[in-house]
C-alpha cells in the first residue's frame, strides 16, 4: 500500500529526528575529548604549521613526506584556536560535520532526503571508528571534505563551465593534503565524462568541459608550488614527497602490500561490520529504491 503524503512526512520527521540526535551524540564525543594528547600525525602538523606561522616555510627546518596542505591547515586552526591540544580536535569537528552535510546534500539530490539524512548521520557515527583513528585530525578527514564538497558541486544538473572550474578546483585541493588524493582526482575526471555522457553532449562539449575542469584542478597544485619555489624549498620539498617518497612505497612488493592491506581490511570490517552491511544496503536501494 502507498504511503499518503502525511506518513511520508511523519517518516521524515523520524530519519531528522535520528540523525540530530546521532550528531548530538557525535558533538559529545569529540568535544568531551577535545583535550586528548595528540597523536603522531598530529603533532607533526601542528610542529609544521606552528612554524608556518612564524613564517618559517615547511622543509626547512622540518621536513615531511607529504604535501603541505594538512600543515597549512593546523595553521590556520591555531591562529583561530590558539596553540592548545584541543586545536586539532576542534579542526576535525568542523571537518567531519562539514562533510556530513556535504553528504547529506549529494544523497538528498541523487536518491532522496532519506537517504541523504540517513548517509550523512552515519557518516558522522562512523568517522570515530578506532580502526580509522578517527579521533585523530588526520589529512584523509580533509580529503575527505574537499572530495566531497567538489562532488556536490559536480552533481549540479545541467553542468556548466562554473561547476567544473569550481568542481575542479575542490578535486584538485584533495592531493594538497596526501599524494594518494589523486585518485579522487582521477575520479572526478571519471565523473565530469559520465555526466556529459549521460546529457547526450559527449561528443561535442568534452574536449571543452574538461580542459575547464581541468583549470580547476591545476590551480591548488600551481599556487603550492610557487608558494615552495617563491620560500626557496622547493628542490628540498620535491626530494622529500617525491624522490624518497617514492623509494619509501617501494619497498614492498605489490603482493606485500596487498597481504598488508588484507589485513588492514580485515581489522576495519570487524570494528565497522555495521558500515558494512549499511553499504550493501545502501547498494540495493541505490539500485532498485527511489527517491522520497
Amino acid at each position: 500500500m502507498a504511503l499518503n503524503s502525511s506518513n511520508k512526512e511523519k517518516f521524515n520527521l523520524w530519519v531528522a529526528g535520528a540523525a540530530c540526535l546521532i550528531g548530538l551524540i557525535v558533538f559529545y564525543i569529540r568535544w568531551r575529548l577535545r583535550a586528548m594528547p595528540l597523536e603522531r600525525d598530529e603533532g607533526e602538523y601542528a610542529y609544521i604549521g606552528w612554524m608556518m606561522i612564524q613564517g618559517i616555510p615547511p622543509y626547512l627546518s622540518a621536513v615531511t613526506m607529504k604535501f603541505p596542505g594538512a600543515h597549512a591547515l593546523y595553521a590556520l586552526a591555531i591562529s583561530i584556536f590558539g596553540s592548545t591540544a584541543a586545536t586539532p580536535r576542534l579542526l576535525v569537528l568542523f571537518t567531519t560535520f562539514l562533510s556530513a552535510g556535504f553528504l547529506f546534500a549529494i544523497g538528498k539530490r541523487i536518491i532522496g532526503l532519506t537517504c541523504g539524512a540517513t548517509a550523512g548521520a552515519f557518516y558522522l557515527l562512523f568517522s570515530l571508528a578506532p580502526s580509522f583513528l578517527g579521533l585523530a585530525a588526520h589529512a584523509t578527514h580533509f580529503i575527505v571534505l574537499f572530495s566531497l564538497a567538489g562532488w556536490f558541486v559536480l552533481t549540479f544538473k545541467p553542468l556548466r563551465w562554473p561547476h567544473l572550474l569550481l568542481g575542479g578546483f575542490l578535486c584538485g585541493m584533495c592531493p594538497l593534503f596526501k599524494q594518494h588524493g589523486a585518485f579522487l582526482v582521477l575520479f572526478g575526471f571519471f565523473w565530469v565524462g559520465a555526466a556529459l555522457y549521460k546529457e547526450n553532449e559527449w561528443k561535442k562539449k568534452t574536449v571543452k568541459n574538461l580542459f575547464v575542469f581541468s583549470i580547476g584542478v591545476a590551480v591548488p597544485m600551481v599556487v603550492m608550488i610557487t608558494a615552495l619555489k617563491q620560500a626557496g624549498v622547493f628542490k628540498v620539498f620535491i626530494f622529500w614527497t617525491i624522490t624518497y617518497a617514492g623509494e619509501y612505497a617501494s619497498r614492498l612488493s605489490l603482493w606485500e602490500g596487498a597481504e598488508m592491506l588484507a589485513v588492514a581490511i580485515q581489522g576495519m570490517a570487524v570494528d565497522s561490520s555495521p558500515l558494512l552491511l549499511l553499504f550493501l544496503g545502501g547498494v540495493i536501494l541505490s539500485i532498485f529504491g527511489r527517491g522520497k
